[in-house]
């Protein structure tokens, strides 16, 4: 057979053989889609991903009994750049930087300054399974404010947390250091958790009633350690352990326009004498907006992990002495907030007064204000 003519026969045979087999993808075919397997993207590019954040914080008092530290207020914005990685099996991974500027404490010299400016890595690793979830890094958690609080402006914690959810079970438990033991700090690590069963009612309106179970746990010290023995801790305790544990019983009903939720249940530490709190709250939630009451009864001498500033009770002499005096507080909150989202841009503002009163042991003139607070937050946020 000639040549020509075997090469025109070969020709004609392997084409038709290899006109449905797939090909490699084009040079010029992006690395995400060149890297698709059945549809799961395994690529290890990252996109960009930033957050701009501007914040206002005040706290003021009406003639408390003694100075607090938390009456002052905080004014900031900060600005977050960084890679953003996310994997087909829902695993995600920050890492940036973020730039704050503490505006407020700026007005404290008269000349310029670059003291004000501080740059904070930003790690997270988050693996989502689809009814839980594990964090490793900088967490956002939720707490509770009468056990243990995280202000707006405060730094998220570095740590880890384990947060879950089934139609009758949520939970979230989380675990982190906050700061490292030196001449003048301890170390400080903090614990808290939330397990709550709950059981759901159809109809109209729907009703959701949940039994929450939460606890808080801190832990200062570190002056055992080698380096720190011949130091002394700047409040004279070497070594101190709280606890917290809240139990109660919460109904949630959704309506129309709007949502009511209704809890109430103890804040008590797990040890004798078992000092706590009694409380009731009450939120109604709507698109936009959210309004709250919060009552409370406290004994003197309980302790908290970390509650919010203006649910502490005002010591007169600025010193607690967590013994049982016979006296009790009661304490009474109202909140109110504005919350407006659309992409990439969220604001909101939130206002909360509180009332604290020291109940007569006599039981017969009822109470007496000791202090009243006001806190107005103001924040904006864009992302992209």
């Amino acid at each position: 057979m000639k040549p020509r003519l075997f090469i025109l026969l070969t020709t004609a045979l392997v084409i038709p053989a290899t006109a449905d087999q797939p090909t490699d993808p084009p040079l010029d075919e992006s690395l995400e889609d060149a890297e698709t397997i059945d549809g799961n993207a395994t690529t290890w590019v990252p996109r960009l991903y930033g957050d701009y954040a501007f914040l206002f914080h005040n706290t003021e008092y009406d003639d408390p009994p003694a100075p607090r530290s938390d009456e002052r207020s905080y004014l900031r914005q900060t600005i977050e750049l960084g890679a953003l990685w996310e994997f087909s099996s829902g695993i995600e991974l920050r890492a940036g930087l973020e730039l704050e500027h503490d505006i407020a404490d700026t007005l404290d010299s008269f000349e310029p300054t670059w003291d004000s400016f501080q740059l904070h890595p930003r790690l997270r690793l988050r693996w989502d399974w689809g009814w839980g979830a594990l964090t490793v890094g900088h967490l956002d958690p939720t707490p509770h404010p009468r056990t243990l609080h995280t202000a707006p402006y405060d730094q998220p914690p570095a740590g880890l947390a384990l947060t879950g959810d089934f139609p009758w079970l949520d939970w979230e438990l989380w675990a982190a250091r906050t700061s490292r033991v030196s001449e003048d700090s301890k170390e400080t690590f903090l614990a808290a958790g939330r397990v709550a069963p709950s059981l759901h009612f159809g109809g109209t309106p729907p009703v959701e009633i949940s039994l929450p179970l939460r606890f808080a746990y801190s832990h200062a010290g570190g002056y055992d350690t080698a380096d720190y023995q011949c130091y002394s801790p700047p409040d004279g305790v070497r070594k101190e352990e709280l606890w917290n544990l809240s139990s109660g019983i919460g109904v949630c009903v959704e309506l129309v326009r709007f949502s009511m939720a209704v809890e109430t249940g103890l804040v008590f530490e797990p040890q004798p004498p078992y000092y706590g709190v009694v409380y009731a709250d009450i939120d109604l939630e709507g698109p936009w907006w959210s309004l709250g009451l919060e009552l409370g009864i406290i004994d003197d001498g309980f302790r908290v992990v970390r509650p919010r500033p203006d649910l502490i009770v005002p010591r007169p002499l600025l010193e607690s002495t967590g013994a049982d005096t016979g006296r009790r507080f009661d304490q009474l909150s109202l909140n109110a907030g504005l919350h407006y989202s659309l992409e990439p841009l969220t604001v909101w503002a939130d206002l909360r007064w509180t009332n604290t009163g020291a109940i007569d042991a006599a039981g017969d003139r009822g109470s007496y204000s000791l202090a009243q607070t006001l806190i107005i937050v103001l924040g904006a946020e864009v992302s992209f």
